[in-house]
């Protein structure tokens, strides 16, 4: 019998169409900089709320119909872009992301929510640090020149391209697969969970 390999699986926000193609514009503004970093696809952008690793059929299916009655708790919230910001900070900066408000108390009930549940099922999220929400637009790659990196710190903290001030809803929670390869990663919807319209 096949074996059927395990899934590398996470929990997010996924965004519209219309917003990903207004942050892959703000993208294309900060490459003209000379910024040594790699910026994400827009088909890409979304905001994660638990990553999970790899995980087989049996996991999958309880995750599936775990999280079901849980979401289907939580209505739908608006969340805003603010600013550009930078992973560990712009004095080392190695991720950048936008940071958010908004409904955050509504995010952040929910995010937790998931991991309880999830973590009394013997699930191990493996969001290393204390929740940030945010939105990755970037990573760090080895430039093709030297580089100071305060130096590079101090220009992104003072870039006068400014992301777009948009306000978003939040009507669903994605869980995607994750898949690798030499080229990178792509993410595939594996499944979709409806908030309560909360209007």
């Amino acid at each position: 019998m096949k074996t059927i390999p395990a899934k590398r699986i996470f929990l997010g926000l996924d965004l519209t169409r219309e917003l990903k193609n207004k942050l892959a514009l703000y993208e294309w503004e900060l490459t003209k900089q000379d910024l040594p970093f790699r910026f994400e696809d827009e088909k890409k952008l979304h905001l994660t709320l638990l990553f999970l690793g790899n995980t087989n059929t049996e996991q999958l299916n309880l995750i599936k119909s775990l999280l079901k009655p849980i979401i289907g708790q939580f209505t739908t919230f608006i969340l805003g872009i603010t600013k550009l910001e930078a992973f560990p900070g712009f004095n080392h900066p190695k991720i950048l992301y936008l940071s958010l408000n908004g409904q955050l108390d509504k995010l952040f009930a929910l995010q937790e929510e998931l991991r309880q549940v999830l973590k009394g099922k013997g699930f191990r999220p493996q969001n290393k640090d204390k929740f940030i929400p945010h939105i990755t637009i970037g990573k760090f790659v080895n430039p093709p020149y030297p580089i100071h990196v305060k130096n590079m710190g101090q220009k992104l903290a003072g870039l006068k391209i400014k992301p777009p001030q948009e306000s978003f809803l939040i009507k669903e929670v994605v869980l995607f697969e994750s898949k690798l390869s030499q080229e990178g990663s792509t993410y595939k919807i594996l499944k979709k969970w409806q908030l309560i319209n909360g209007a």
